[in-house]
């Protein structure tokens, strides 16, 4: 088997936790920094490295990284160390595949709901709209958050999902959703991409206020489709892997 070369590390330096449960909290940052991609494709984990910036002990990264392989964000190659993994066009692929099954799944269980069952999920999906709607009209042209939009976007899908009321579902399309941040970031996206995903996602919640549950299904099939390109996009750029 051929073992991955070691790369120089490009991410930037880890603050220190000041926390009390250190075992979640090393966990938690060094899963956002693979997702973010803060750590490259088949970087090397250097865990005495990892432990010095975070200020813990080994023990809590050795930890973190044995659940990030169980996840599949990272492999450990025997006698040689723990590798990031890299993201390539068939993970997108299911990832998006799976998406679309459970948003289906999820305005399938919405239309089975009565009128006023169903108006009365929507405040949490209204202040969402609501909120993204406001971000761009009140930046200036061009100036978009593009963390701040993929923030809401996260939000947004996750409370459509909630909204079926099977809160597995929310913890499943969750884990999916992680792959966002691997397109966000210049020169990956731009405002104008930004506004096209806020404008579909405005499809999607327009067709389900009117009850029109087919538009609705159509809509989030097109925003998926929108999302899948444009990160098989930044795999193309990148060699066939991120």
């Amino acid at each position: 088997m051929k073992v991955p070369e070691e790369r120089p590390s490009q991410q930037q330096r880890l603050s220190k936790l000041i926390v009390t449960n250190v075992w979640d909290q090393t966990y938690q940052v060094l899963k956002e920094r693979i997702l973010a991609r803060h750590f490259g494709a088949n970087e090397k984990l250097l865990i005495p490295e990892l432990a010095e910036q975070l200020g813990v002990s080994r023990t809590p990264i050795r930890d973190a990284l044995n659940r990030l392989e169980m996840e599949g964000l990272v492999r450990t190659v025997s006698k040689v160390g723990t590798f990031v993994n890299p993201v390539l066009e068939d993970n997108v692929n299911d990832i998006m595949d799976s998406r679309l099954m459970i948003d289906c799944w999820t305005i399938d269980r919405l239309s089975a709901m009565e009128e006023d069952q169903l108006a009365s999920q929507f405040g949490a999906l209204d202040e969402i709209i609501q909120q993204a709607s406001d971000s761009f009209s009140g930046g200036k042209a061009g100036n978009v958050d593009l963390e701040l939009q993929s923030s809401l976007d996260l939000r947004f899908h996750l409370e459509l999902v909630r909204m079926s009321g099977n809160s597995k579902n929310v913890e499943i399309y969750k884990s999916l959703m992680n792959y966002r941040y691997l397109n966000l970031g210049v020169p990956h996206v731009t405002p104008d991409m930004a506004k096209q995903a806020f404008r579909q996602h405005l499809a999607i919640y327009d067709a389900l206020r009117a009850r029109r549950f087919a538009a609705a299904k159509s809509a989030v099939t097109a925003h998926l489709a929108y999302s899948k390109q444009n990160i098989l996009n930044v795999i193309i750029e990148s060699g066939g892997e991120i």
